[in-house]
């Protein structure tokens, strides 16, 4: 999100007349990392100083999570146990 001289903006769907009067209203700018193409125009858009980025989590890293607690609540038993065929 950044503010955009309103120049600039008034393009933009979804501006308002109230916002139009304004010199500076915010817009929120939306790229989809699943398209290849959207790699192409990341790398030329520029990030400017108050500018905030939102970045969200990928489907796959909540299952990445539950898969490390899971492994990180087994390892000890399994651990255990191995100790436990050495031994004997």
């Amino acid at each position: 999100m950044r503010y955009e001289p309103i120049a600039v903006a008034k393009s933009y769907a979804g501006i308002t007349p109230e916002q139009a009067a304004l010199p500076l209203v915010p817009v929120v700018y939306l790229i989809n990392m699943r398209e290849p193409a959207s790699l192409f125009l990341a790398r030329r858009f520029a990030v400017h100083d108050k500018d905030i980025l939102y970045v969200s989590n990928s489907p796959f890293s909540d299952l990445q999570k539950v898969f490390g607690l899971v492994g990180t609540l087994a390892s000890p038993a399994i651990q255990g146990a191995s100790t436990a065929s050495v031994i004997r």
